[in-house]
């Protein structure tokens, strides 16, 4: 029953799983899936792994992502 709420965790992941999706593709869906204590595991061949610059990038989307799901 808290539509507005859950409306506003919706528009805030929403952008998150576009951003890592849409420019980082399957690496850095995997990436995120690590960081956040899941197990991402290594992407198959052709795709590479996502480097370490793409890593802190995905990283600072999901963090920001979470500072500001904890004022909803």
């Amino acid at each position: 029953g808290e539509y507005i709420k859950a409306r506003n965790i919706y528009l805030t992941m929403f952008p998150v799983n576009t951003a890592i999706t849409g420019t980082y593709g399957i690496p850095g869906l995997k990436a995120v899936c690590d960081y956040v204590g899941y197990r991402g595991g290594f992407v198959r061949s052709p795709l590479l792994q996502c480097s370490d610059a793409n890593k802190e990038a995905v990283k600072k989307i999901v963090d920001t992502a979470m500072a500001k799901l904890k004022t909803i």
